[in-house]
């Protein structure tokens, strides 16, 4: 008695799986079978198991984006203009402007207490 499993591979992972056993495999029952199916899939031969549908991020196109929003960069940008023009600030770059602070020790003890007090109460 043989057991198998099924894995749920995309097309792309399938290659990948190909061209590594290609390169560094002498198991050829494999590579056979592994590529027929691939080719199977090609030519829309075979119905997928398995569709997800699109998560939130998928379907505003953040995920897979080249786009890496650096963090540090935001939080030191923030506080640079809050220096230069705190009236235009928004909250959210005050909220980023305080934790660059904080992380960067350049709040009074006063400061630091109340910031402190506002982050275990979740705000």
């Amino acid at each position: 008695m043989t057991i198998k499993y099924r894995p749920y591979l995309t097309s792309a992972e399938l290659d990948t799986i190909i061209s590594a056993l290609k390169t560094q495999s002498s198991n050829i029952s494999l590579i056979r079978y592994l590529d027929d199916f691939a080719h199977k899939i090609a030519r829309d031969s075979l119905k997928p198991n398995l569709v997800l549908k699109p998560t939130i991020s998928d379907k505003l196109e953040l995920s897979g984006s080249k786009v890496q929003i650096d963090l540090v960069s935001l939080k030191k940008q923030a506080y640079q203009k809050w220096l230069d023009h705190p009236a235009n600030c928004n909250s959210q770059e005050i909220a980023r402007m305080l934790m660059y602070k904080y992380e960067n020790d350049l709040m009074s003890p006063e400061e630091e207490a109340e910031y402190e007090s506002k982050l275990d109460k979740g705000y």
